[in-house]
């Protein structure tokens, strides 16, 4: 509840600030070296409160409200005087235009494109993929690749790991919106780790029903979730789409906890599709408990069982699993550098 008004007192102090710091020298008078030291000082002292907030949760409102405080502590302490307009007009401009060039590109990019949406014949594209936070295996943060492999994949549903809301780990990208605005799509978003990282669901085709639920931790690393929508084909069928990423530990006893709720969600329908980083490989307990439970692997039904989907190191633990009335075919493993996960597409066929 801090939070809000915190900001509000930041922000209201800050033009003092900015006046006073534009009326005199920068640096503390002891020479550049020195300076530039505190500077590095205060840069490493505002990423460890960055990770003591974020990494611990210890108290982020706080960090907020003391950043404030000292906004205003030093408001008190500016000067009557105005700087010369020499001096002022030159970050004046280059503020204006940092804070002007957004929504300029905004307005200067072209249009959404928007994913397939004709699902005539009860049949459907479907996508699932650990983006990793959209950082990609050379460690550049490429989310126009992560756009552009949806877009070529042809999928009415997409489903999504490690999806980034802001988090400092994809240099606070919001996927989610970057992806909304150029797919013109509908999202359902689940947070996972926290609020700023889970699963995401997005769709072309109308969404009659939306679900998000947190998995049990059951002991496990962290905070999972699953995402779940129902849509429309276009000859009036409806289908169920389950989005979720398991336990990544080496104990199994976390992701049998996390599937039980999953097969509470799928068993009832029969077009039901369970998607995701499941984190469990080929003849683990994991797999054998979903294949008991009647669900079927679109991999090993359209697929190449041997190949694997993430590549460091080489394993298969991403899935894509059917109920009763569902079917797969030209199922692909699409080759991509933008992840250490590779994507898995399939066309879904109600029967």
């Amino acid at each position: 509840p801090l939070v809000a008004p915190a900001a509000t007192l930041g922000l209201a102090v800050l033009p003092p600030v900015l006046r006073r710091a534009l009326a005199v020298p920068m640096g503390v008078g002891r020479g550049p070296q020195f300076d530039l030291a505190l500077a590095g000082l205060g840069t490493g002292a505002s990423c460890v409160l960055l990770a003591l907030a974020y990494e611990l949760r210890l108290l982020p409102w706080a960090f907020a409200l003391l950043l404030a405080v000292a906004l205003a502590a030093r408001a008190t302490r500016t000067a009557a005087a105005q700087p010369p307009l020499a001096r002022a007009f030159t970050p004046v401009v280059v503020a204006v235009l940092l804070l002007a060039w957004p929504p300029l590109a905004g307005a200067l990019r072209s249009g959404p494109e928007p994913l397939p949406t004709d699902t005539a014949g009860g049949m459907y594209r479907l996508l699932t993929w650990n983006v990793h936070a959209a950082v990609d295996q050379g460690g550049e943060l490429t989310p126009d690749a992560i756009r552009a492999v949806i877009e070529d994949s042809g999928a009415q549903v997409v489903v999504l790991q490690e999806v980034p809301r802001g988090t400092p780990l994809a240099g606070g990208l919001d996927l989610v919106t970057f992806l909304e605005r150029r797919l013109d799509v509908t999202s359902v978003w689940a947070p996972g780790a926290d609020d700023r990282f889970g699963n995401l669901i997005l769709t072309s085709l109308p969404v009659v029903d939306r679900e998000t639920r947190e998995l049990p931790r059951a002991g496990g690393d962290m905070d999972r979730s699953f995402a779940s929508v129902t849509v429309r084909l276009t000859d009036g069928e409806t289908a169920r789409v389950v989005g979720t990423h398991l336990h990544g530990g080496s104990s199994p006893a976390p992701r049998l906890a996390q599937l039980g709720p999953l097969l509470g969600e799928t068993a009832d329908d029969p077009t039901a599709v369970l998607a995701g980083d499941l984190n469990a490989r080929p003849d683990s307990r994991e797999i054998e408990t979903l294949e008991a439970a009647g669900l079927r692997s679109a991999q090993d039904e359209a697929g190449d069982p041997s190949l694997d989907t993430a590549v460091s190191p080489p394993r298969r633990v991403d899935w894509i699993f059917g109920a009763s009335e569902v079917a797969f075919g030209d199922f692909e493993l699409i080759e991509t550098t933008a992840s250490d996960h590779l994507p898995l597409a399939v066309t879904v066929f109600l029967e």
